[in-house]
């Protein structure tokens, strides 16, 4: 199994927990609920696998791992390639 099709069963596991996660968390920081309401919350939320932490961004072109500019998922050797062609909307060279 390549790195790009665990990661997307990974993203995809995360996508279907991220709400109930988000709802446990909701219920347990909530100070005018019961005690016993929150603790059941957060024991809810120990038992909910953490996917979050095995999530990485890999480049859309060569599947670097390291250096990934997030707002165009690409690794910064061909961000800098890429932008310097003109090739990417709304960015463009500064000079000093």
């Amino acid at each position: 199994m390549t790195n790009v099709t665990k990661d997307k069963r990974l993203r995809a596991a995360y996508i279907k927990l991220e709400q109930r996660r988000f709802l446990l968390k909701a219920i347990s920081r909530n100070a005018f609920l019961p005690h016993q309401t929150r603790k059941s919350a957060l024991d809810g939320l120990d038992r909910l696998r953490l996917h979050g932490s095995k999530i990485h961004n890999y480049c859309k072109m060569t599947q670097r791992s390291r250096g990934i500019v997030s707002a165009f998922s690409l690794a910064r050797s061909k961000f800098h390639i890429l932008a310097g062609c003109g090739l990417l909307p709304g960015v463009k060279k500064s000079s000093w």
